[in-house]
């Protein structure tokens, strides 16, 4: 008992001293705000504070979101369960550079009887980045959807698998 007070003393000791050596202050005084608040009688004379218009939902809605292998067999698991949240799914097949490149993968896919689409991207250098002044680059998406069923996205993916195509499941907003 008296081995773990001495022990006890000892650490608290060195936190207080390293507190004392490494801490705060305690002679100085906190510094003011660099902003003062808005008070309410300002916001009464018509000086409304400016209103932010938030979008993210609206924005999220209509993007696409990459779906992990492991997330979209937990979602093929819920649709068996029936607890299924639903979605709409589109399948990458692949990302050219090339049109002709696109069109070669369209045929093969047309081959297996699989209905596919380009769907044509430009993509330009992030202005934020100085280093970054590149023209801007177009790509063509091959894309496979939209499936409302994960069911469905597994069976085409198997195919394409053993076909050698390997894809990216992504679902779309609404």
């Amino acid at each position: 008992m008296l081995l773990f007070f001495t022990v006890a003393l000892i650490v608290g000791g060195a936190f207080w001293a390293f507190g004392a050596f490494f801490g705060h202050d305690a002679s100085q005084k906190p510094t003011e705000a660099t902003n003062p608040p808005v008070s309410p009688a300002n916001l009464t004379n018509g000086n409304k504070p400016e209103q932010i218009q938030y979008t993210f939902y609206h924005t999220l809605s209509q993007k696409e979101i990459v779906i992990p292998e492991y997330e979209a067999k937990t979602r093929s698991r819920e649709e068996l369960l029936g607890i299924a949240k639903g979605g709409q799914y589109m399948m990458q097949a692949g990302s050219f550079a090339s049109i002709k490149e696109a069109d070669a993968l369209i045929i093969k896919l047309a081959a297996m009887g699989i209905q596919a689409k380009i769907d044509k991207i430009t993509v330009t250098a992030n202005k934020k980045l100085e280093n970054l002044k590149q023209a801007p680059k177009t790509w063509y998406r091959v894309k496979i959807g939209p499936y409302s069923k994960m069911s469905s996205v597994d069976n085409i993916r198997s195919r394409l698998k053993k076909n050698g195509i390997e894809v990216n499941i992504t679902e779309t907003g609404q």
